[in-house]
């Protein structure tokens, strides 16, 4: 979330597949890392070094392995990684929340306690509920009723991932974490981060998704050139995509605190 963008959308995205569905995946996103050079691939430092007004002195050292590529490197560079989540991809979601409801959903005094985005990982838990009619990733797949699910999120601050976990031990006590969700605590690791390629690829989803929503909604903020990236992610219907509320939220949340209940 870039807080200083206006007219923005707060942005939950992610895939999910078995673990030996990873393995091509991640072999093909290594192979394309090896070809452009790159220790990972983010989509912040790809966009703020393909701006060049955006490289400052406290990026530049971040952003060196793009330091002297032409447009169409740029070009060549994410029409490949697009390309590999096309064909290998596993299915995904991206979920987009209009920026002015997600500054209205807590009070100043709630907001202080944790952070409003638990209430985005509320939503995505819920989906993933195959008994429930809200679930409705796990209608998508049915495999996701005879599996167990290993939850890894991308996030950039110690205080949305503390949120996170504890927003993660609430879901272990309930009927769908203690049979679908592994004990474990979840991982966080960063997208700009070569240990875990599946959340540099749920980056690129989300980073597009926002931009996508962001330039529809006001076209004075489009990003010329990238929509066509989105229109090939979109066009498999393997990904799950839309613009939800801030009731959708407030309403996960009550789905939890009900299941809190019954378990």
């Amino acid at each position: 979330m870039d807080p200083n963008e206006p007219f923005d959308f707060v942005v939950v995205a992610g895939f999910w597949a078995k673990e030996e569905e990873w393995k091509p995946f991640k072999r093909q996103w290594a192979k394309a890392l090896d070809k452009f050079r790159l220790p990972a691939f983010h989509m912040t430092d790809f966009l703020s070094a393909a701006n060049h007004t955006k490289i400052t002195t406290k990026n530049e050292k971040r952003l060196r392995p793009y330091k002297n590529w032409s447009d169409a490197d740029f070009r060549q560079c994410i029409d490949r990684f697009v390309g590999v989540i096309e064909e290998f991809g596993p299915n995904g979601f991206s979920w987009q929340l209009p920026r002015d409801e997600y500054d209205s959903i807590l009070s100043d005094e709630v907001r202080k306690e944790y952070d409003p985005y638990v209430l985005l990982a509320d939503y995505m838990y819920s989906k993933f509920d195959a008994s429930k009619l809200h679930g409705i990733i796990g209608a998508y797949d049915r495999r996701i009723r005879d599996e167990k699910l290993a939850i890894f999120f991308g996030c950039t601050t110690k205080k949305l991932q503390a949120s996170l976990k504890k927003r993660h031990d609430l879901w272990l006590k309930t009927n769908f974490g203690q049979s679908h969700l592994i004990s474990d605590d979840p991982r966080f690791v960063l997208a700009n981060q070569s240990e875990f390629i599946p959340v540099q690829a749920a980056d690129v989803l989300a980073n597009l998704s926002r931009g996508h929503f962001r330039g529809t909604a006001h076209p004075e903020f489009a990003r010329i050139g990238l929509d066509s990236y989105v229109s090939r992610l979109f066009k498999f219907k393997r990904i799950l995509h839309r613009e939800i509320s801030r009731e959708q939220l407030y309403a996960a949340q009550r789905i939890l605190e009900a299941e809190l209940k019954k378990a």
